[in-house]
């Protein structure tokens, strides 16, 4: 129907509410008119109040929850999904749907639960298995999440989506014959795709291959929503031309679009204390012991930071955090030798600190660039980034 035609409907339809406030039909139908004309807010208000003149209903209820999931109020769609499931309800679409709520609020265990559910159900959609993939990819699940997207491929007729996520996949599983494979196959039909270009930027990297990773990564990056792997990645390579200024940038985009990833907010602190801004670096690392406490790079960077504010027994504390979680965590490492330096040891400080941020070691240990790489790369290779999928 037309615009003009729309509105007449809703009008006669808030007429007839009005005389009938408790008429739970005509209040779906005039919900279900505030959607077809965007007005999301009119809607839950209109079934909201119709549930006041009502007992429990399943209708109000499954169109309140999917409501809330369409404007990305998870945490309430949740709360009417289990109310459903507690009377009873046990519909693989209710199901899937609890399952994205769950997912969109990084509770991929239990949004794993009930895709399972909506599965066993005989819910076998393209979506279904997108979800199913995602959901085993953060946890840490490779062999589940490659099945399910090689079901997402075919029920999908081999969307473009679909192959793309098989080659992150790929490179995240180190099956990097594979994933390039993948990616170039991508990119013949999409040459700005983000996932490939992620994956071939990553692998350049890797191969240090500078030039060429920073021109797969200036495809991605403009993307808005998925693109803060390429984003770290973008600065990595720019720390590797020692153009900190420019990685800084890059890596604060990568944490502004991936705000829990640990390891880009490490990244983003080790290059702001190789740049001497420590009171950045502290929050940066202050930050990434929030998102993971169990962390030792978490502690060891925030340890590095402090040593160089001259808190010193705040960066002891942290150190002994850190070597609690794991002795080899370069933070510490790197802590400990500054001590040392303070306490007028300066051999063994030197070639501790060379092994942590020099470029080019006499002793053949990794430079900055090369732990931030190889630590990023294990981190992004087992524990994905939450970006928006």
């Amino acid at each position: 129907m037309s615009s003009q035609e729309l509105q007449m409907k809703i009008q006669r339809f808030e007429s007839f509410i009005k005389i009938d406030p408790s008429n739970i039909n005509l209040a779906i139908d005039l919900a279900d008119l505030y959607v077809e004309d965007l007005r999301f807010e009119d809607a839950l208000s209109c079934l909201q109040q119709v549930q006041t003149h009502a007992a429990f209903n399943l209708k109000i209820q499954v169109r309140l929850a999917d409501l809330f999931l369409g404007q990305s109020r998870y945490a309430e769609a949740e709360k009417v999904y289990e109310t459903l499931l507690e009377h009873g309800e046990n519909d693989p679409v209710l199901h899937h749907n609890f399952a994205l709520a769950l997912f969109y609020q990084s509770q991929f265990e239990r949004s794993l639960e009930h895709l399972n559910a909506a599965h066993d159900l005989g819910f076998c959609e393209a979506n279904q298995w997108k979800y199913l993939a995602y959901c085993r990819h953060h946890l840490f699940q490779m062999e589940g999440a490659t099945d399910a997207c090689k079901n997402w491929i075919i029920t999908s007729n081999g969307s473009l989506e679909s192959r793309a996520y098989m080659c992150m996949l790929a490179f995240d599983s180190n099956l990097s014959d594979d994933a390039r494979k993948f990616a170039e196959d991508v990119l013949k039909e999409d040459p700005d795709n983000v996932s490939a270009n992620t994956v071939l930027g990553s692998l350049a990297l890797e191969e240090n291959e500078i030039d060429q990773a920073h021109l797969y990564f200036a495809k991605a990056t403009p993307d808005p929503k998925n693109s803060g792997r390429a984003w770290l990645g973008q600065g990595l390579a720019y720390l590797y031309d020692d153009h900190k200024n420019e990685a800084i940038s890059a890596l604060s985009e990568a944490t502004r679009k991936m705000p829990e990833h640990a390891g880009t907010v490490i990244a983003l602190g080790w290059t702001l204390l190789s740049s001497s801004d420590f009171i950045g670096a502290e929050k940066s690392f202050r930050r990434a012991v929030e998102i993971d406490r169990n962390f030792a790079e978490s502690h060891g960077g925030l340890a590095s930071a402090l040593v160089h504010l001259n808190r010193l027994e705040e960066a002891k504390a942290a150190i002994a955090i850190a070597d609690k979680l794991n002795k080899a965590n370069f933070g510490a490492i790197y802590a400990k030798a500054f001590l040392l330096k303070l306490n007028g040891r300066e051999d063994a400080s030197t070639m501790l600190i060379s092994r942590a941020l020099e470029r080019s070691p006499s002793d053949g240990s990794p430079p900055l660039i090369d732990h931030l790489r190889s630590f990023l790369s294990r981190q992004a290779k087992t524990k994905p980034t939450s970006q928006t999928h």
